[in-house]
């Protein structure tokens, strides 16, 4: 988010300026620029919403990356269980469902101190 000041109301810029997370601010001619991501009253909510968030991308990746290591599994068995790759894939397989289970449940956990909390 975005707020802007005239240049001479710079007292007012910085009273706004404590009021919200890690400002930043831009300094042209005549106007000053403060952008910032949330107020501090509002740092809870943000920061939940940005935490699900962050964890929703990456269950997205990880089923992702599980359909790939699925289809690297599948042309490792067509060639043979003998070779060293097919353990290793079903090892990489196993570790991208738990780390699956792992995201659900902290979304799922995430999720319900969110409700809670309203």
């Amino acid at each position: 988010m975005i707020k802007t000041f005239k240049l001479e109301d710079y007292t007012e810029a910085n009273e706004f300026m404590e009021t919200v997370v890690e400002p930043q601010v831009t300094i042209t001619d005549n106007v000053i620029a403060i952008t910032y991501n949330s107020t501090k009253e509002n740092y809870e909510e943000y920061f939940t919403a940005f935490m699900l968030d962050g964890l929703k991308r990456n269950l997205f990746n990880e089923r992702i990356r599980k359909v790939a290591l699925d289809a690297e599994f599948a042309e490792a068995k067509d060639a043979g269980t003998n070779l060293p790759l097919y353990d290793e894939l079903n090892d990489k397989q196993k570790d991208a469902d738990m780390n699956i289970r792992r995201f659900e449940a902290k979304i799922a956990a995430l999720e319900a101190w969110q409700t809670s909390k309203s």
